[in-house]
């Protein structure tokens, strides 16, 4: 296992504002899916250790809905949303049209629009980090699980730890305006993808 690169205060600063952009440019994709404007209003941003994590999402045995979603090749990459069952089916009425309430399981139907939702949001996140660093980056078809927190990470934590014992935790809260969603975006880089993004376009 290797250390999380180590960043300078300026380099720090670079990397935040990308990966803000990043979730600005994913949130205008799950817009666009939605037919009706979301947006995002608190993002936070912390560098945790790895086995913090499922913690520093309410405890390992949350039931969560989690949409996992990574980037096989190298660099490699891996991503999560996290939401409670109620925000997750709040949101699957939000992206299918629907009066807030009508969604309480999740089905064939309700499975697949999380998992478009990943695609999108995933897909225009990479996209915008792509643009910034001249690395392109496709994600693995989504999976999507309700389970424990632990137990929906799992696979990506160790695969993690193989690498650093320190991740990028990104939570935000977006929604429309008669809605808002509390979700966790957790943004995962592998130490190559950041040595490269620091070679490259956030070299200056």
């Amino acid at each position: 296992m290797t250390n999380q690169v180590a960043f300078t205060d300026a380099q720090r600063a670079r990397w935040d504002a990308l990966v803000r952009k990043a979730v600005d440019h994913s949130i205008s994709g799950l817009t666009e899916m939605a037919g009706s404007k979301i947006a995002v209003s608190d993002i936070r941003s912390e560098t945790v250790d790895v086995t913090e994590i499922p913690e520093k999402l309410g405890g390992a045995g949350k039931i969560t809905v989690g949409i996992l979603l990574a980037v096989e090749e190298k660099p490699g990459f891996h991503m999560a949303l996290l939401h409670s069952p109620e925000a997750a089916f709040s949101i699957i009425d939000i992206l299918l049209g629907q009066d807030p309430g009508t969604s309480n399981e999740l089905g064939e139907l309700e499975l697949s629009t999380l998992g478009e939702m990943g695609n999108i949001m995933c897909s225009f996140f990479l996209n915008s980090m792509g643009d910034e660093t001249g690395i392109q980056l496709m994600t693995t078809p989504p999976t999507v699980r309700e389970d424990m927190t632990g137990a929906v990470l799992d696979y990506i934590l160790a695969e993690i730890m193989m690498d650093s014992d320190e991740v990028d935790l990104l939570q935000t809260t977006y929604g429309t305006d008669e809605t808002q969603v509390d979700g966790t975006f957790v943004v995962i880089p592998s130490n190559e993808f950041r040595e490269q993004a620091f070679q490259k376009g956030l070299a200056a």
